[in-house]
């Protein structure tokens, strides 16, 4: 491999060339959105399970409610 500045700076200007040409450019964009919709939708899944868990654990905060109400009657009634 020639080592030259000459040669790499050859070298770099082919990478360029080449990363600058229009179906690479749109091939990375395409990529990249890819990318941002993945990522969007795993976001949106999250937010779901998210969301999912907390309506769990307000019903079951309900129902603990609802059992100590219960309790506190049977305390009271005795």
């Amino acid at each position: 491999m020639d080592n030259r500045p000459e040669a790499t700076t050859l070298r770099l200007w082919a990478v360029v060339r080449y990363a600058a040409r229009p179906d690479v450019l749109a091939l990375r964009l395409a990529a990249a959105h890819t990318r941002a919709a993945g990522l969007a939708a795993a976001e949106r899944h999250a937010l779901t399970e998210l969301e999912v868990k907390r309506a769990s654990q307000q019903h079951a905060i309900g129902r603990l409610r609802e059992w100590l109400a219960a309790a506190e009657e049977l305390t009271m009634a005795e």
